[in-house]
């Protein structure tokens, strides 16, 4: 009969919103057929994919390169907003789930320790409707290391270096790699009797 009605809209059906009101206010006259009380779901998509250790620097996912558990991923709205964080899971991977169409930009968190990035630390993502996107990628880097010291005259032949010891310019120093045997570098030692190797991987054998 005539009247006044309200057309309620239910649950989304599940990687979806609406995109419309979920309720329509109808005043029906007599004998009318109102055929406008429609509603529209938009597809829901996703952000994200890897975060990984890149042993060579160059910014690029080489096969053998694997993922950083635990880094921190903060996604943002177009308007600077948190929408989410997450982190990485055991193999470098990260996901953020229903997101609607729109701009959004996601952020690397802190370096792990001994590392630095290799790539930009935020990535912008237009992402359309039902969207999965897969490219938000961030690579890192081991800090290159060093080592070295000091080569003294241990005039009381106690093997401490005492503070009225001086150093001994110009000896030979060798670094091996963990076999004792491959030679990496060859330095002297300077004038203060002080030397130095740098640019080493961490955690490799010397």
């Amino acid at each position: 009969p005539a009247g006044n009605y309200t057309v309620e809209v239910g649950t989304a059906p599940d990687g979806t919103e609406l995109s419309t009101n979920g309720s329509i206010t109808v005043t029906l006259t007599p004998g009318q057929d109102y055929t406008d009380a429609d509603f529209g779901f938009e597809p829901l998509g996703s952000i994200g994919d890897f975060v990984w250790l890149d042993e060579d620097g160059d910014g690029v996912q080489d096969p053998s390169e694997s993922g950083i558990p635990g880094v921190i991923i903060t996604l943002y709205d177009e308007n600077g907003n948190i929408v989410a964080t997450t982190t990485t899971d055991a193999n470098g991977h990260y996901t953020f789930d229903n997101l609607p169409a729109g701009n959004y930009t996601v952020e690397v968190g802190t370096a792990p320790d001994g590392t630095e990035l290799t790539t930009s630390g935020s990535v912008t993502v237009t992402l359309t409707p039902g969207q999965d996107y897969t490219d938000a990628d961030f690579g890192f880097m081991p800090i290159p290391a060093s080592l070295g010291d000091y080569v003294w005259y241990d005039n009381d032949q106690d093997g401490i270096q005492d503070g009225n010891e001086t150093g001994v310019e110009g000896v030979t120093v060798t670094l091996y790699a963990g076999d004792g045997t491959t030679v990496i570098a060859t330095t002297t030692t300077d004038a203060n009797g002080l030397y130095e190797f740098t640019g080493l991987t961490p955690g490799t054998p010397y």
